[in-house]
């Protein structure tokens, strides 16, 4: 509807001049009198005015049309935007942008100029036809071995985590996120070198949280900082009277995560600052660099906003099963 509010506040003047020169009153006109032979003015109708043939029925036709157009405009300005056969509207920060069947995106001009456009556009066409996303290679180091030695510990076992798991962090203070456990009164968290399997990191007793029934958070203090690049495994114990639990249907899982390099953090930061703090092309950069829970934090708070499109959330929906099923389909 913007094309045709912009066309009709181009028309708008010439409408207002069309309808003085039509419907007005006429125009004052100079004629010789025939009584008197005296100059004298009168009001000349305006349809007289028009010298061909067939020009008032037609500027009359052109002047209904426009009254149609406009009258279109106020019935239409309020209803809700819908789909169209080329491009799914998305709420991106403030504004509405469009996503191409091909992952083609229209925005504001200088997306043109946008770095890494090709690979966002893989990743939305990929997500849009339900095929697999491209995987960023730096993940590949975390998809293969084994970790099946970890965590056991003595008397106890490993809890089944929630992240990070598979995928790089972006800081050297990860927040780690396991469910909570009942009757456990403290957990223990271990951080490991995948190479070599040595414990680097064993925190001290971690207290439960308030709401009993969520997952545990926890993340390291400023002087605990993990080495970027380096790739880390870790798990979680829970404990009761300072003796470790065993917790059932935990089993082997895949824990590997590595810190983003420095010089990757500022290329993606350098990229997202050319997309003018697009969200959506934000969580697809960060899904490019191997973050992936932060680009499916992205993703899901672009879909929950109130202002989302119908449109947008499937769009949305997509991608988020995209992230997790590339999480899912993990090489050995």
């Amino acid at each position: 509807m913007e094309y045709v509010d912009r066309l009709v506040g181009w028309f708008t003047p010439v409408l207002s001049c069309f309808y003085r020169a039509t419907c007005g009153a006429g125009d004052w006109r100079w004629h010789v009198s025939r009584t008197d032979r005296t100059w004298k003015q009168r009001r000349v109708a305006p349809w007289r005015t028009f010298r061909a043939p067939g020009a008032a029925p037609a500027a009359v036709a052109l002047f209904g049309g426009m009254l149609m157009l406009l009258a279109f405009s106020v019935m239409k300005r309020n209803e809700p935007l819908v789909l169209s056969s080329r491009f799914f509207m998305v709420e991106d920060h403030g504004q509405l942008i469009g996503v191409g069947h091909d992952g083609t995106l229209s925005g504001p001009v200088s997306w043109a100029k946008a770095e890494q456009g090709d690979s966002v556009r893989r990743v939305l066409a990929a997500a849009l036809s339900e095929r697999p996303l491209p995987m960023s290679s730096d993940l590949q180091p975390l998809r293969s071995g084994s970790e099946t030695s970890l965590g056991h510990a003595a008397g106890g076992s490993s809890l089944a985590i929630l992240g990070p798991a598979q995928t790089l962090v972006p800081d050297a203070h990860p927040e780690f996120r396991w469910p909570a456990v009942p009757g456990a009164s403290g957990y223990v968290l271990h951080i490991n070198e995948a190479k070599g399997n040595q414990e680097v990191y064993r925190s001290g007793i971690i207290g439960t949280q308030d709401d009993a029934s969520g997952p545990i958070h926890w993340r390291l203090r400023d002087q605990e900082r993990l080495t970027a690049g380096v790739i880390y495994c870790w798990h979680a114990t829970a404990m009761a009277e300072g003796q470790p639990l065993n917790v059932p249907g935990a089993g082997d899982q895949k824990t590997k995560f590595a810190v983003i390099v420095p010089a990757e953090a500022s290329a993606l930061e350098k990229a997202k600052r050319s997309w003018n703090s697009s969200a959506l092309a934000g969580a697809i950069l960060d899904f490019n660099a191997g973050l992936l829970d932060e680009a499916e934090a992205g993703f899901r708070k672009m879909r929950d906003d109130a202002s989302q499109t119908p449109q947008g959330r499937v769009l949305l929906d997509r991608l988020i099963t995209s992230v997790q099923q590339s999480r899912r389909d993990q090489p050995e």
